[in-house]
């Protein structure tokens, strides 16, 4: 397994202390949020980038990596946010356990990307201090030349950071959470619970550096409000859903009409779309031009059914979840049976602080931001989509980097990346009021804010 993920630059100014931090910021507008305005300090200041880092990321979880990732002992796979390199290592009995990579001796990076450690463990490549895969110490080169002070058993181990799994993803967090994992993470069980996120596996996945503030990347996909604009081939009928706030920052939207009731009626007049039509060109838009959500797969069946007559007493969506599930079930593809109570949490959400997923019957679609080192007006983007496949049928993916300008991103994430310069170049305007948000589907942008701000109250008052 490889990754050739560029890394998050190193901060080169000494960062503010945050008593210092919250004055200044103040004073520069950053943390004055409004009911619906976000200031544009807030994405384009430097003062605000550092109070991030100080008071955020330090102390809340994040998705790391996957099971899949690292599937046997010995296998690791590095995370980085900001300066901060943290390594996922599969243990004996196939746990995971999460350390700071850095040497105990002189700080030296013990690993670096996805790969495994053989039947040995972890060693320094500077001076050969090594350690067992749960992070004790084995080995100190001419130990007894050292001081006694600080060679411990407890001294020489590797710094263990807090980590835990859910649905298949690797949460990790570098410093001391704001709450346990199965808290933090409560309020999205019923967004992925029910549909087996934990036996998809990665169809794809592929990495860029965006120029826009980390922040500004995810807006871009935690509302629909955006798509008539800016996807304007695409047949989704923004107003068809339900905005939902949720606790610890996290966020979610689903359709509130029902899948026949999503589709732009202009559109659909104009086409002179029939309902199973209707569903066929929405399923064929995102196979074709994202690749993710709905599949090759997707948009089979949804072919086969475009000329059968639509039973009475079914909608076309229900009956192509109906021919969905009787498809997997012959391909030997384990897609969860899901009541129509939870089906109505299939749709975007947004796990705080820095994921944004977007689930369908048998696949999910993946955004992850990070900062780009000390620029607040750069971040490190991740997307990748999860698919069920056939028992054993799984595939052996490789990470992509591609610059956000290559057409291999398709049509709907090239149309989206487009906008992201011009809102980091208006946001830094003079003139700019910064962000004035839609009270009903843009709030999940002030969830995440109002979120990010009680970190740093926390950290201010510690």
């Amino acid at each position: 397994m490889t990754r050739n993920l560029k890394t998050a630059g190193t901060a080169t100014t000494e960062k503010l202390d945050l008593e210092a931090s919250q004055t200044l910021l103040a004073q520069a507008d950053c943390r004055l949020l409004g009911d619906d305005h976000i200031p544009s300090a807030r994405y384009t200041s430097k003062l605000f980038l550092d109070l991030e880092e100080k008071s955020l990321w330090p102390h809340t979880w994040q998705i790391a990596c996957r099971l899949e990732e690292i599937p046997d002992r010995g296998d690791y796979y590095e995370y980085e946010v900001n300066t901060e390199s943290i390594l996922v290592v599969r243990q004996e009995d196939g746990s995971i356990k999460a350390f700071a990579n850095a040497c105990r001796h002189r700080s030296t990076r013990l690993a670096q990307g996805c790969g495994s450690l053989g039947q040995g463990g972890i060693r320094c490549r500077y001076h050969g201090w090594s350690w067992a895969i749960n992070g004790e110490n084995t080995f100190v080169l001419d130990q007894g030349e050292f001081s006694d002070e600080g060679m411990k058993p407890e001294d020489l181990a590797l710094i263990e950071v807090p980590s835990g799994v859910r649905w298949g993803f690797v949460f990790v967090c570098p410093d001391t959470p704001s709450t346990d994992l199965e808290s933090f993470l409560a309020p999205l069980e019923p967004m992925f619970e029910p549909f087996g996120v934990d036996i998809m596996r990665y169809d794809w996945y592929k990495s860029t550096v965006l120029p826009c503030n980390w922040k500004v990347s995810l807006d871009a996909f935690v509302e629909n409000y955006h798509v008539p604009a800016t996807h304007p081939q695409l047949i989704l009928d923004h107003n068809a859903y339900e905005y939902l706030q949720l606790e610890n920052g996290h966020a979610h939207n689903h359709t509130h009409k029902g899948r026949e009731g999503t589709f732009d009626s202009k559109l659909v007049e104009r086409d002179a779309l029939n309902e199973r039509e209707q569903l066929y060109r929405a399923v064929s838009d995102l196979a074709d031009q994202v690749n993710a959500i709905y599949t090759d797969r997707e948009k089979f069946v949804a072919a086969g059914l475009r000329k059968r007559p639509l039973p009475e007493d079914l909608s076309a969506g229900v009956d192509f979840v109906n021919a969905l599930h009787e498809y997997a079930e012959g391909a030997g593809i384990p897609l969860p049976k899901v009541s129509s109570s939870d089906t109505k949490y299939l749709g975007v959400t947004t796990i705080f602080p820095n994921v944004v997923v977007l689930t369908s019957n048998g696949n999910l679609l993946g955004y992850r931001a990070r900062p780009n080192g000390d620029d607040p007006n750069s971040c490190l983007f991740d997307v990748f989509s999860l698919r069920m496949f056939p028992v054993g049928e799984e595939p052996i993916v490789e990470r992509e980097e591609l610059e956000w300008t290559d057409s291999r991103w398709k049509l709907v994430l090239s149309q989206d990346f487009s906008n992201m310069p011009h809102v980091t170049a208006g946001l830094r305007s003079r003139h700019s009021r910064g962000y004035k948000l839609n009270r009903q589907q843009e709030m999940a942008i002030m969830n995440t804010h109002r979120e990010i701000d009680n970190y740093i109250a926390r950290a201010h008052e510690q």
